[in-house]
């Protein structure tokens, strides 16, 4: 049975039973706990509120919460309201104290439990201010509470909290805005607080600034200063009540001015006390030595205050016992407190740690102190707590990486016998494992693991500022004081570090009950570090005196190492109190006296012993400054330093003397070797010195006198045998020094430098050389001398030969670098000697951190002479090896802080987190990067320049070399060092692998690229890690030293795949970099030839002559930087990639691409032949990206075939001429190669397969034209100048040719690819066609065609290929039908396509067509994404053919019969109700050809429809051509035939007969044309309903509609194609609607004549009629025929339904005639022209009001265009004459509307004004007949969308 745990459960490792409790129950019941605490609290009921709290904080969620906050790998509840209910529990608690103890009776501060109370009420509420900082409220009483503790740095910091809590504030200027702008209250009286505070502290800095300036000013109210103070009722504090105490002791002042100071003391320590006595000091009045001004009470910072060890993390004030709050007394008496308890002690030193601005109120980012709003903070809160649960990172494992590292270095270095040993000795934990792991010769390994443990700014110091370090070049001052820095080394003897407070606790206590004079403290602070302790008998015990820093019979001077500040603090305070010393020991010299005289010996005690010796001491202080003198007074000659030596040298001679009364002891020793010194000091002559210390040698060598040690002494550290020795050899060596430390310093012989230094550092190379018996005494003497001279004085000299060596006079590099090599030598020889573990502790930690500076600064100068030039490596073996081994020593020393620093990341120890520390480790990784360069560089030269038999290496120099870069660059990668040290590795490391070229580290020189210059290169299988470096910026020399291996990645990736790789990004940036080639005079001139070669013509010969490699260009040679480049194939490659981005991109997305790719490709192509005209594989792609151009040209529009045929011609001519190119180079430079080889056969394919796109539709051989390219010629016989073509022509015959012989070139190379059998059999079969020789029989095509099937695949990417087998088919059928051979026979070929299975063997022809058929029919139903068309097209054309005995000559003569079928199959091509040509282009159509079928399919379309008379689907199908001008080929043709077409449809299908025209009008006069034609207008364009008109609403008929149609096609021509047709027909329709509808409409107007009169009144025009005999009324109709008309009924008017016409021709010609006795002559005899027909025949419909249009705007402009011509319609027989010259659609003055509803355009006219009939005949020069038919329209201005 499975379990589950739920997820918000917290795991408790310590109760498996408690694993059931979820953490809302866990907190619920927390919250009962806390309210039952809060109300106990309130009601006053302390002990049942005591017992609350401490069940709350022993509450299972309080300790899981507290477990998290302390254990990382722990889960932190994630819930809120948790941690919200920690800060109130904190806080009230705290407050619960505090109330608890102010309803006390009496509070005493002195008190302990009060005391104990105070400091716990303080812990918790910095325990609540951690868990909300935004609390004012908190921190000003956390500020008053510190006061108490007299914690004025405390309490300042929490008022200036309460300030800048909410605002990011770092001025006191912004904050004297924000005060102004108004303070909350409590701000108010925390700035006042914080006023008192400073004005406590005395701190002039923070009232300069302007905030405080304004804070001066301010008062607080009455009522307000009741309640500044938080806890009025806590006054006083623990140290004031201390001061009242010594007050009180002190002496009475009668006069009243008890006015002893109190001196403040910053820090802990006995420097501070000295710095602050010095200061006091200076102030003391000396006229008055006794006024209470000269009397100091010590004001000194607690080392720690006394708190229990209960915290809020660990138990409950219940549990506080007086052992927990005892503090443990060390020896010295200082109070330790427990490490456990978060003390206010550590509150206080964090705050004082803190870096402040001058105005202190700064912004600064220390934890707890927050200066973003609560908001935010609560925010960051909640991030922090969901981090905190998260499962903590993954321990990074090195394990195996350190292992591969180091065993690939023992493997390298073993050969020269040095070894860098195993990781895991390095890796050691903790310290027992330290002991087991390491040797002792590994000492200085333990010791550095322990400074990294044990860090602190003074280790900082060293390693940074090289504090404590002496520096040879300030110490090389001519005299004596150049080997001081040799004499003053530190004894071995281990002497503690004298800590800052230590014995001050005991120390302080003399002066805790009274006031002090400044000269009796500072005479009791010099004795406790000068004097030795003493025994003072009392009468009752015996005390021991002056013990609190001397012990064992020794004062500090000699048991302690003093820190430096401490030894410059005593010796200003000796040098101050000098006067009052010296009157006490001669005090004391007296006293002794008198009690020798009176008692004897006896008199002498321990205390007399002390003070002897602290006098002696004071001799030896005093001399350490004269020697500092002496010093600066050598360097520095000056009057003022002059005068500091002479009182120096006075005082030392003054206390010599005093010293030398003293009674003779072990001091005696200590006495004479000063006095040695001090002559040395005082320019007394060199040999009197060496005297001296002869004697003493003597004397110390007679009294066997074991060592004596001064550790804080500078001129003296040690007296013993060994050191007098020291100090005689380097006075006898002094004048050889001397001289060389003074022409070293000048430089001004650096021959004399080398000569006298190589003699003694390496006298090696005075093997050989002859020297008498001084020379060789003089040098053995030297020997001994730097033989025991320390490491510092021995890097002096080297440093100063190296110096000699790199002057310009000599310049001897190899030498400068064995110098600098010995240094490194002698300082890792300090650390890694015998005489390293002999030292103590401290000092061999100062010895490490000391050589690491040096390190630090030695190795940067010296890896940089080895990568300048590596001959200056050409040094001796033994010199290489011994650098080697140091260097070793100290990769061992800084791996050892790598694998430190593992442990940090993996949690095993914390890292310091001092500034110093961060600074520090920075140099420790610089360090190891460097050192390894260093390493690798010597061991290369060594392995490289020595034979392998020597050294029996394993492999070959360059494998163990590239082996051990990579795993260095592995180890130090992944720790991230790689880019330190100005990226030297990562340089050392690409230099090498380039000159290996080793494509076995082809992987890890990608990883150098990619961590130096953040290129991407390698493969995709190759992983990049990342090492987070920064990009270093790529010049130009280190591209092209990179470029041949980032073309080598390249070339392992095809061509399609470089776009998309990331190697690409890589590639256009070194292209970027290296850039175009510059012009020059040889590049122009070879871009010049290169582009006249292309502007040229094809030339037969050249063509031909290409197959034998004859065919070039002259072009000049190219040199530089870009022709070593373009050799390399950069731009070669570049433009390859972006034509590949096209070719990819065309053939697979199908979308136009743009022309930038392709113009770049053409620019590099030709940079490439620009440099090197003779490379083939350039050439051949020029022509693809030539071809590229033109396939893109022809795939996406038909524009530029119809309008730019020109652009493409040159476009593909180019393509051409390249290929011609391409191979006559490669005839002459190709290789024999595999991939060469199809490389060529995929040229001749494509160069083939543009030849024929070339000579077929839509280019038609047209490049092969000579038609551009003509030359003058001058006749011979007389003929004068003439033109002709340059040569002859390339005939398509010859073209095809020339493309088969390719072809089978091509299958020589690959003869299974189906293209090219398939392009073969294309050729052949034009070939085949075209000429009367029979060059390919019908087998010979259809057995390419069948290869050609039978190898292609089924599918090309996700389209099926259906090329192959429908050209077999179809080529099969066509010989079939032409009986160029038997259907059995080409069954055989047919039946190896895949869609001819299943179908059985043909007999005859029919047989043959019916299998055609059916093979076609399952390539259509196959296509299921219906990309191929032409299966289609050839089964409608056999559709036809079926029922024919013979075939036809073309598909427009096809028999009736099979017109239907055909028809309705082809018209599955054609979208939108059969109007719309709907094709794709397949993946395998050639360019341009899509257009080409377009053509054919119209044509052909367009034929059926007019052999089936489709009238309604032809018009659809012109409105549809007319729009897709950019989709058809010839376009032109194309509408011609459309419209030719629809025309004979009309004609045909409405009976309009040719020339109708002219029989209808050519008896018609004028006035009868306008009289009639407007009535007829009229007719056809009847008024609204309920209007009244002179007609009815006209008929529907099928000559009205007719008309429509003719219109509707003349405007959609808009005069494009010819109009005469169109205009013909347009005339005719309107001579049949005028001779069918007028006597219509005289009969109409007959009968409504009289009612219409009687209806609306008589009108001007029916009584001038009536009135007239002669009107035109009274002369057609009398009134017997208007009355029996009347009578008629409606006989003669036009209905709704069909028109029943009364009035006959012959009543229509007896009109016209009798109209014409009416009319003046001139009306008689002019006829209407062309113009005026077509021009009514165009505005004989008007625009119906409710017309449909294609939006409502429209609309209503048709509308609107209606209503203006209503006023016209009413009186058109009133027409104004219109404007000659008119024109027809689009005039001026004409407005249009137009909406199309499936295939139907509706059109809407605007005004009249254009185009209304003339209102007077014409002239009689026009005839009528003009050339007005071939304007784009005479209507209305309209045109079809």
């Amino acid at each position: 049975m499975t379990s589950f745990t739920a997820l918000n459960i917290i795991p408790d490792s310590d109760s498996d039973s408690e694993l059931d409790n979820t953490q809302e129950l866990q907190i619920e019941e927390a919250l009962k706990i806390y309210q039952k605490a809060i109300k106990a609290h309130s009601e006053g009921n302390w002990q049942e509120a005591e017992h609350a709290y401490d069940e709350l904080f022993k509450s299972e969620i309080f300790d899981q919460v507290r477990n998290a906050l302390h254990d990382d790998t722990t889960t932190t509840p994630t819930s809120s309201s948790i941690h919200s209910v920690l800060y109130l529990a904190f806080k009230n608690h705290a407050t619960f104290l505090f109330d608890k103890l102010k309803a006390q009776r009496r509070i005493d501060i002195n008190d302990t439990d009060t005391q104990k109370s105070i400091q716990l009420g303080l812990v918790w509420f910095g325990e609540a201010l951690a868990r909300d900082p935004g609390d004012a409220s908190l921190w000003r009483n956390a500020a008053q509470i510190s006061k108490v503790f007299n914690s004025s740095r405390l309490s300042r910091f929490c008022l200036e909290s309460v300030l800048l809590r909410d605002a990011d504030v770092d001025e006191s200027g912004e904050l004297l805005a924000l005060a102004k702008s108004g303070l909350r209250p409590e701000e108010f009286q925390a700035s006042l607080q914080l006023r008192d505070v400073l004005i406590e502290l005395q701190d002039d800095t923070a009232f300069s600034a302007a905030f405080f300036q304004w804070l001066k000013k301010k008062k607080a109210s009455t009522s307000l200063k009741i309640h500044i103070e938080p806890y009025p009722w806590l006054t006083g504090s623990f140290l004031e009540q201390r001061f009242v105490e010594q007050l009180q002791t002190m002496a009475y002042d009668p006069s009243g001015e008890a006015d002893t100071h109190i001196l403040h003391v910053q820090s802990r320590t006995w420097s501070a006390i000295g710095k602050a006595l010095l200061k006091r000091r200076h102030m003391v009045d000396e006229k008055n030595e006794l006024h209470f001004s000269n009397y100091t009470c010590l004001d000194v910072p607690p080392s720690s205050i006394e708190s229990p060890s209960i915290t809020p993390s660990s138990s409950t004030p219940q549990e506080t016992t007086p052992e927990s709050t005892q503090a443990v007394n060390a020896d010295d008496g200082d109070v330790q407190m427990a490490e456990a308890a978060p003390t206010v002690a550590e509150v206080q030193r964090d705050s004082s740690n803190r870096k402040r601005k001058s105005t202190s109120l700064g912004g600064t980012d220390e934890p707890g102190r927050s200066r973003l709003s609560k908001r935010v903070r609560d925010r960051e809160n909640a991030n922090a707590v969901a981090a905190a649960a998260a499962p903590p990172p993954p321990v990074r494992q090195l394990v195996s990486q350190d292992d591969k590292l180091f065993t690939t270095a023992e493997t390298c270095f073993s050969l020269l016998g040095v070894s860098l040993g195993k990781a895991s000795s390095l890796k050691v934990r903790n310290r027992a494992d330290e002991e087991e792991a390491l040797e002792q010769k590994d000492l200085y390994l333990r010791d550095f693991r322990t400074i990294l443990r044990d860090w602190d700014d003074d280790k900082g110091n060293v390693v940074l500022y090289g504090e404590g370090i002496q520096d040879p070049k300030e110490e090389a001052t001519p005299g004596t004081a150049l080997l001081n820095m040799e004499a003053s080394t530190s004894s071995n003897t281990y002497h503690p570090v004298l800590s800052g407070g230590e014995g001050l606790r005991k120390w302080l206590k003399m002066f805790d009950k009274r006031g002090v004079h400044v000269k009796e403290i500072c005479m009791e602070w010099l004795k406790a570090l000068l004097m030795r302790e003493w025994v003072e008998p009392k009468p009752d015990h015996t005390g021991v005196k002056n013990d609190m820093l001397a012990g064992d019979g020794k004062p500090s001077w000699l048991r302690h190492s003093w820190p430096e500040p401490l030894k410059d603090v005593v010796t200003a305070m000796v040098t101050d109190c000098e006067e009052l010393l010296w009157n006490y020991f001669k005090e004391w010299e007296i006293d002794y006296k008198a009690r020798l005289s009176a008692s004897g010996v006896e008199a002498f005690g321990k205390k007399d012993l002390a003070t002897i010796e602290w006098a002696q001491t004071l001799f030896e202080i005093y001399l350490g400054d004269l020697a500092v003198s002496d010093k600066e007074r050598s360097a520095l000659d000056t009057e003022e330093l002059q005068e500091k030596w002479q009182i120096s040298r006075n005082t030392c001679r003054r206390w010599s003397y005093l010293d030398g009364e003293l009674p003779e002891d072990e001091l005696t020793f200590r006495f004479l070797w000063a006095n040695a010194v001090f002559t040395g000091l005082t320019n007394t002559s060199r040999d009197f010195v060496l005297d001296c210390f002869e004697d003493l040698k003597k004397v110390l060598s007679e009294a066997e006198c074991q060592a004596i040690e001064l550790p804080n002494s500078t001129v003296m550290p040690e007296i013993s045998v060994a050191r007098a020795e020291r100090e005689i050899s380097k006075l006898k060596t002094m004048d050889f020094f001397t001289s060389i430390f003074r022409a070293s310093t000048h430089m001004s012989d650096p021959i004399e430098v080398i000569v006298n230094l190589e003699a003694v550092l390496d006298p090696q190379s005075l093997v050989g050389v002859d020297m008498d018996e001084t020379d060789e005494q003089h040098l053995e003497e030297m020997a001994r001398f730097l033989e025991g001279s320390s490491p510092q004085f021995k890097l002096y000299l080297w440093e100063r030969l190296r110096e000699a060596y790199e002057h310009e006079e000599v310049k001897m590099m190899p030498k400068v670098l064995a110098c600098r090599l010995k240094c490194i030598a002698l300082i890792v020889s300090e650390f890694n000697g015998s005489a390293y573990a002999d030292y103590s502790e401290d000092h061999r930690q100062f010895i490490l951190l000391r050589a690491i500076r040096l390190l630090e600064a030695a190795l940067p100068p010296t890896l940089e002479l080895c990568l300048k030039d590596r001959q200056n490596l050409s040094l001796d073996t033994n010199i290489l090896i011994n650098s080697l081994k140091s260097l070793v020593s100290v990769l061992r020393l800084l791996h050892t802080y790598s694998f430190y620093e593992d442990g940090v990341m993996n949690s095993e120890y914390a890292a310091s987190l001092l500034h110093s520390y961060r600074l520090v480790v920075v140099k420790f990784r610089e360090m190891l990067v460097r050192t390894w360069c260093l390493a690798y560089l010597i061991y290369r030269e060594m392995i490289e320049n020595t034979s392998m038999q020597e050294l029996s290496l394993p492999d070959e120099p360059e494998v163990l070399l590239g082996s051990l870069l990579r795993d260095v660059h592995e180890e130090l990668g992944v720790r991230n060092y790689c880019k330190l040290a100005g990226r030297d590795f990562l340089k050392l490391l690409q230099n090498e692998y380039l000159r290996f070229d080793l494509r076995m580290f082809d992987e890890e020189l990608a990883q150098c690229l990619h961590c130096r210059y953040h290129l991407k290169v390698g493969p995709d299988q190759w992983k990049v890690y990342e090492h987070k470096t920064d990009a270093e910026q790529l010049d130009r020399r280190s591209a092209l030293e990179i470029l041949d291996f980032v073309l080598l990645m390249a070339s392992k990736k095809k061509i399609q795949q470089l776009p998309k790789a990331e190697i690409k990004s890589s590639l256009d940036k070194i292209a970027e970099i290296i850039g175009m080639p510059k012009k020059s005079n040889k590049l122009n001139y070879n871009e010049k030839v290169i582009d006249q070669y292309l502007q040229g013509s094809i030339h037969p010969l050249r063509l031909f002559k290409s197959l034998k490699g004859i065919g070039d260009i002259s072009t000049t040679p190219i040199t530089g930087d870009e022709a070593v480049a373009s050799s390399k194939g950069l731009y070669f490659l570049m433009g390859h990639i972006h034509l590949s981005i096209i070719r990819d991109r065309s053939i697979k997305n199908r979308v136009q691409v743009k022309g930038d790719d392709l113009d770049l490709a053409l620019k590099y192509f030709k940079y490439t032949l620009m440099c090197n005209s003779e490379n083939w594989e350039a050439w051949y792609h020029l022509a693809q990206t030539y071809g590229q151009q033109v396939d893109e040209d022809m795939s996406w529009t038909a524009d530029l075939m119809n309008n730019h045929k020109a652009d493409l011609v040159k476009k593909e001519r180019k393509c051409i001429l390249s290929f011609i190119m391409a191979i006559a180079t490669s005839v002459r430079t190709a290789d024999d190669s595999e991939e060469t080889g199809k490389k060529l056969a995929n040229m001749y394919y494509e160069f083939a397969y543009r030849i024929y796109t070339s000579s077929r539709p839509p280019m038609s051989m047209e490049t092969w034209h000579m038609d551009e390219f003509v030359r003058h010629c001058s006749g011979t016989q007389g003929q004068g100048m003439y033109k002709q073509v340059a040569h002859k022509e390339v005939t398509s015959h010859m073209a095809l040719r020339f493309a088969l012989y390719l072809l089978e070139k091509t299958l020589i190379e690959d003869s299974q690819n189906w293209k090219f059998h398939y392009i073969m059999g294309k050729c052949m079969g034009k070939l085949e066609k075209e000429e009367a020789v029979e060059l390919y029989s019908p087998e010979d095509v259809l057995e390419r065609y069948s290869l050609a099937a039978k190898q292609a695949p089924e599918k090309t990417g996700s389209e099926l290929l259906l090329e192959p087998h429908h050209k077999l088919v179809s080529a099969a059928c066509k010989y079939v039908l032409n009986e160029q051979i038997q259907p059995a026979a080409a069954y055989n070929y047919v039946s190896v396509s895949n869609f001819a299975k299943g179908t059985s063997p043909p007999t005859d022809r029919a047989s043959f067509l019916t299998l055609t058929l059916t093979i076609l029919s399952k390539m259509r139903s196959a296509d299921k994404q219906k990309w191929h068309h032409r299966m289609t097209y050839r089964i409608a054309w056999l559709l036809m053919y079926q029922n024919s005995t013979s075939p036809p000559p073309s598909p427009t003569t096809s028999p009736d019969s099979t017109v239907v079928a055909a028809t309705k199959e082809f018209a599955t091509l054609f979208t939108n109700k059969g109007s719309l040509l709907s094709i794709w282009r397949p993946e395998n159509e050639r360019p341009g050809r899509h257009f080409v079928f377009a053509y054919r399919y119209t044509n052909y379309y367009v034929s059926l429809l007019v052999q089936s008379q489709d009238r309604a689907t032809l018009e659809a199908v012109a409105k549809r051509v007319r729009k897709n001008a950019q989709g058809l080929w010839k376009y032109p043709v194309v509408w011609e035939n459309t419209y030719r077409a629809y025309v004979s449809v009309i004609r045909s299908t409405g009976n309009i007969e040719a020339g109708l025209e002219e029989k209808v009008f050519s008896t018609v006069s004028w006035d009868e044309f306008q009289t009639f034609t407007a009535r007829l207008e009229a007719y056809c364009n009847p008024p609204p309903s309920g209007a009244t008109s002179v007609a009815p609403i006209a008929p529907q008929s099928a000559i009205l509609d007719l008309f429509k149609e003719v219109v509707e096609l003349r405007r959609l021509n808009m005069g494009f194609g010819k109009t005469a047709e169109i205009d013909d027909l347009l005339a005719d329709a309107y001579a049949k609607l005028y001779r069918d509808l007028v006597p219509e409409i005289i009969s109409a107007d007959t009968v409504s004549a009289t009612p219409v009169a009687t209806e609306n009144g008589s009108t001007q025009s029916s009584s001038n009629s009536s009135n007239n005999p002669m009107s035109l009324r009274n002369l057609m109709f009398d009134d017997s025929a208007a009355s029996a008309n009347g009578n008629g009924g409606g006989s003669g008017t036009a209905t709704g339904g069909n028109v029943t016409p009364t009035a006959t021709a012959v009543q229509l010609a007896a009109a016209h005639s009798k109209m014409d006795l009416d009319l003046p002559l001139r009306g008689k005899l002019t006829r209407p022209n062309r113009r005026e027909i077509i021009s009514k025949a165009l505005n004989l419909f008007k625009p119906a009001p409710g017309a449909s249009t294609k939006s409502g705007q429209q609309a209503q402009q048709a509308q609107q265009a209606q209503q203006a011509q209503q006023p016209q319609q009413q009186a058109h027989h009133q027409q104004t004459s219109s404007s000659s010259g008119r024109r027809g659609s689009g005039a001026a003055g004409s407005t249009k509307s137009s909406s199309t509803t499936g295939d139907t355009v509706v059109v809407a006219s605007g005004s009249r004004c254009e185009d209304e009939v003339m209102a007077s005949p014409p002239s009689p020069g026009e005839d009528g007949d003009g050339d007005d038919g071939d304007e784009e329209g005479d209507g209305d201005g309209m045109d079809v969308e």
